[in-house]
């Protein structure tokens, strides 16, 4: 888990996790800016799960566009279930 978005990144960077779970407002940058820093680096094995309450279509598009795999609205998903999407991300 990070602070921030940048925090985010160079954790990820360092890591390589298997599933990022992002949300498109955070302190620092938001969604799409932290999508468009992560696509040069050539994570192939790292799914991008998009959760957000921002049920905008271009903003969902953009998500995908740029490499998240799923776009989720936080609202429609208990904890529980939002645990069940990653275990189904790493299986992927």
């Amino acid at each position: 888990m990070a602070n921030d978005a940048r925090d985010g990144l160079t954790h990820v960077l360092k890591h390589h996790p298997q599933v990022i779970l992002l949300d498109m407002l955070m302190p620092e940058m938001n969604g799409i800016e932290f999508l468009q820093a992560l696509q040069p680096k050539n994570l192939p094995r790292t799914k991008v799960c998009v959760l957000s309450n921002i049920e905008n279509p271009e903003i969902i598009a953009a998500a995908k566009k740029l490499g998240a795999v799923d776009y989720l609205l936080k609202v429609n998903y208990t904890p529980y279930q939002i645990a069940d999407l990653v275990k189904d991300l790493v299986k992927r």
